[in-house]
């Protein structure tokens, strides 16, 4: 094999930055992150209430805290984690549909 050979095999720096994942461990990593965002929100929400506040604004705390993560950690994009957020709301009788659509 000659010199000129060789370097047709050799990656750049910048060529090995351009190289990712196969799809299968990026989606791997989403689930993983998906998971633990429901993980600390249903640990969150199990917890005992604090004295001072009312069930519901712990639980009300325990979505928006999940909420929050799924935005930092982006598993999903920002609209489905949102969306998700508001479905579990009205669907745990956190909020009711007109309290959870007051602003929109």
């Amino acid at each position: 094999m000659s010199a000129k050979d060789k370097q047709n095999f050799d990656i750049s720096s910048e060529q090995q930055s351009n190289i990712s994942f196969p799809y299968y461990l990026k989606r791997f990593k989403q689930e993983i992150s998906l998971l633990s965002i429901f993980f600390i929100g249903f640990l969150i929400w199990i917890c005992p209430v604090p004295q001072g506040l009312s069930t519901q604004a712990w639980h009300l705390l325990a979505i928006f805290i999940s909420t929050i993560l799924g935005i930092i950690f982006k598993p999903l994009p920002m609209g489905a984690i949102s969306f998700l957020s508001l479905v579990f709301l009205i669907l745990s009788n956190t909020l009711t549909f007109d309290q959870a659509f007051f602003r929109f």
